[in-house]
Order: C-alpha cells, then structure tokens, then sequence
C-alpha cells in the first residue's frame, strides 16, 4: 500500500474504471463521511443527461476504492466523545469505529472491524439496489444545503462571541481563532456556540455542560 490519500466526489467522477483500479492498487484512501452523503445526494438531482440518478450514484460507486480504504468516522463523532472526556489520538490514521477486541493464538490482543455500514451500501449502489430511506436522506440532506447561510451564521457568531477583527488571510482567521479559543469571559457562550456550529445535538448538550462545570469550566481549548 502507498501513501495515505484523502479524495472528494468530483475526482473520483474525473477517474475512468481503469485509472480508478490503478489508483486502489497504489494508495491507501481515507474515505470522508461526506464523501458518502455527496455521492447519495445525486439521487435527489434531476440528471443533466441520458444517465439516470441511479446510474451516476452507481457508476460512482463502482470506481471508489474499496481494497485499501477505510471509512473514517464523522467528524461529530470524534467531537462528542472528546468533549465526553474520551481523548481521540490523532496518529495521521484513519479513526474508525466499531472495533472489537480479540485474543490471538499467541495471548496478544488484537481488533477486528467489520465491514462499514457506508461500504455496505456501497457493495449495494453497484448493484443499482437503493433503499427508500437512501432516497428521503438524500432529498433531506440537499434541502438542509440550500437552506443553509454561511454568511449569516459567521455574522451572528462574530456578534455572539464579540469578534471585531477583520482577518486578510487565512493566517489572521487562525489567529483570531486561537485568541477567541483561549479568551476569558465568555467560556460558556463559547463552549454552546461553537457546540452549534458543529452539529452536534442539541440533546446532549447537558451532559457536555456538566462535565464542563464539573472540571472548572475550563476554556474549550482544555476539552
């Protein structure tokens, strides 16, 4: 296996059956989350062609690697148990999830993962097999998107957390990310905003809150 690549739906489109065989055989591939919900989202667009939605998703599907990929978990996950208490350690590897432990022959411990729901229903969408919960996801998700305003969001976020610089670059938005993360004054209305802004749910957010209060209301920084 070779170098750990991270790739998204359009170059996957890009790639040919052949090229995208090759490319399995040369890397190791780190499958984002939302690269499975972009490709499911094709089922609700109306096709600009002769292919049907069925036909792109699974034409899609049958050039994504599956010989060295692994599915990493969604990144709402990886935040909720972190901010559970449960340190994620970041290794340049994948994170994945549901692995069970097991005892080898020789006393060694080691983890076995079955094969990912998302690759499940992969295995599927190359057969042209949807489900109808695949279908109302799919037109759910894209609704979310288009009704989705970035521009207000940061507008009302700047205003909660009392953000007045303006950054040039992107080194003067880490910046300002940075300061804000370590400011003093306003640790809980930053632990509930940046909570939101992640998508984690809000039916949680108690828990999370309690902790926090319980280790001293630590800035977010400190988890």
């Amino acid at each position: 296996m070779g170098a750990i690549t991270l790739f998204d739906k359009s170059f996957i489109e890009m790639l040919n059956i052949d090229e995208a065989a090759i490319f399995d055989c040369l890397y190791s591939s780190v499958i984002c989350p939302i690269f499975y919900t972009e490709v499911l989202a094709d089922l609700s667009k109306e096709p600009p062609g002769q292919r049907s939605a069925e036909r792109i998703v699974g034409d899609v599907a049958k050039k994504t690697p599956i010989m060295h990929a692994t599915p990493n978990v969604l990144h709402t996950t990886i935040c909720m148990e972190e901010l559970a208490g449960n340190t994620v350690e970041m290794h340049h590897v994948p994170v994945r999830s549901g692995g069970k432990p097991v005892r080898r022959p020789d006393g060694t411990v080691g983890v076995i993962y079955d094969q990912a729901p998302e690759a499940r229903a992969f295995d599927r969408w190359q057969r042209g097999q949807f489900r109808e919960i695949e279908r109302d996801f799919a037109f759910g998700w894209r609704k979310k998107l288009l009704e989705a305003d970035g521009e207000l969001a940061a507008k009302l976020t700047r205003q909660i957390l009392a953000i007045t610089q303006e950054p040039k670059n992107l080194t003067e938005a880490l910046a300002i990310a940075r300061q804000v993360l370590q400011g003093e004054g306003q640790r809980f209305l930053l632990l509930k905003t940046a909570y939101l802004l992640l998508g984690l749910d809000p039916r949680h957010f108690h828990r999370v809150q309690a902790r926090w209060v319980m280790a001293g209301r630590p800035p977010l920084a400190e988890r």
